[in-house]
């Protein structure tokens, strides 16, 4: 091989061509995986307003656990995927989960998954997360607003079916 053949291998490239690209690392390729809020902040006060405000989510192939961090009066600060799992299951723990609304000083938070399958009814295991992630925000004094577990073209509040507690004072 000549080096005219292969300019690249001596660090240097033709006049006129642009160097070729690194490789960015996948977090960085998606929109989709941190939103902060510009002013106005939308309010996050029902599961429906939750639910279109996850429209860009609902066609995922994999289950993916989002947060989302509010003010006091429930507008939101933050939107961040916390976890992409598989098919059928998202293991997450508390401390992933509270960590942005800690560092974002948020008043309480909204958990969501989606269920590709597009059966939006909770499992045993969401509801036993649900209640681990509820007694851990009560630990930071976080408010557990919601957890809405959206399909293709339904939803379902944890919160409107009792398994949240309504205490949000």
């Amino acid at each position: 091989m000549r080096e005219q053949d292969a300019p690249y291998l001596k660090g240097t490239r033709e006049p006129g061509r642009r160097a070729p690209r690194k490789p960015r690392p996948a977090y960085l390729l998606s929109d989709k995986l941190m939103t902060v809020y510009e002013t106005p902040r939308p309010k996050l006060s029902d599961p429906g307003r939750v639910y279109k405000h996850l429209e860009d989510l609902k066609d995922e192939n994999r289950e993916v656990m989002v947060v989302i961090c509010v003010t006091a009066q429930n507008r939101g600060i933050l939107r961040e995927i916390i976890h992409i799992g598989l098919v059928d299951q998202c293991n997450v723990s508390s401390r992933e989960l509270l960590k942005p609304a800690i560092l974002n000083s948020a008043s309480g938070i909204i958990i969501a998954h989606n269920h590709p399958g597009g059966n939006p009814s909770p499992s045993e295991a969401d509801i036993t997360t649900t209640k681990m992630i509820e007694s851990a925000c009560t630990l930071f004094n976080i408010r557990l607003l919601d957890h809405v577990i959206f399909a293709h073209d339904a939803y379902f509040s944890m919160q409107a079916a009792g398994f949240i507690s309504e205490d949000k004072s």
